[in-house]
């Protein structure tokens, strides 16, 4: 059975192979949770890993990675101030503005009204 030629796609592609784009984004995220000094994940990560299953876990894998990149990582993180994270709930650019327009009908019914887009 043929498979896919998955490593020339992505040469092809000029795309990272999808193992390198796996670690990358274990070590942004383990970074982030350095950084944030009430998250949960902070506690767990460095805290001691349960060994029972035989599968490697996001914790096993940012600790290896630790270790294999070590000089190209900082020593020490400061951390954030949850002040300083965008709150988008609040800002004012995510509120949506709808130009539809609404009245009622002469029998009673409410109608909505479409602009004509051009």
């Amino acid at each position: 059975m043929k498979s896919t030629p998955i490593k020339v796609m992505e040469e092809t592609a000029a795309i990272h192979p999808l193992d390198k784009r796996r670690d990358a984004k274990i070590m942004g995220q383990t970074e982030k949770y350095k950084c944030l000094p009430n998250h949960p994940m902070r506690q767990r990560m460095n805290g001691i890993t349960n060994n029972r299953f035989k599968h490697s876990s996001f914790i096993h894998d940012s600790k290896s990675l630790a270790k294999e990149h070590q000089d190209s990582i900082p020593s020490s993180t400061l951390p954030l101030d949850p002040s300083d994270l965008q709150q988008p709930l609040t800002e004012d650019h995510f509120i949506l503005r709808s130009t539809h327009q609404f009245h009622t009908s002469p029998h009673g019914t409410l109608m909505m009204t479409q602009p004509n887009l051009p």
